[in-house]
């Protein structure tokens, strides 16, 4: 049904989200703060995790609107990343403009698929209107 549809987007945009509250909060060990300081796995890993948190929260909002669904998307994510790597130092961790760099990175390449694939998909229907 729909309202079960909508309970399973809203449980996955959740669980994603609390994953990453969780992984960015939890104190390093040394073995990943060899591993992952300054790395561009580490980078790579926010802009996956950002991204895909911003596509799934851009799939589950019912937000009316391409561009107010879009601003959700891309706002939600950026304000939570920022949040949380101002609050790592209380957990013994740093707070790193790069990861914030990178959080957007990610929110914004899947903002950029997006509105190009809306992009298409409006040229394609324009053309066949002719």
């Amino acid at each position: 049904t729909m309202r079960s549809l909508k309970t399973c987007r809203l449980v996955c945009v959740v669980g994603w989200f609390a994953a990453i509250v969780v992984l960015s909060l939890l104190p390093p060990s040394t073995a990943q703060l060899q591993f992952f300081h300054l790395s561009a796995l580490d980078k790579l890993l926010h802009a996956v995790a950002y991204g895909g948190g911003a596509a799934l929260l851009y799939w589950a909002v019912g937000v009316p609107g391409f561009w107010r669904r879009l601003g959700v998307m891309v706002v939600v994510p950026l304000i939570l990343g920022g949040v949380l790597e101002l609050v790592q130092p209380l957990v013994g961790r740093l707070c790193s403009a790069g990861d914030m760099l990178a959080n957007g990175a990610g929110v914004v390449a899947v903002a950029g698929a997006i509105s190009f694939s809306r992009l298409l998909s409006m040229r394609r229907v324009d053309a066949q209107s002719v």
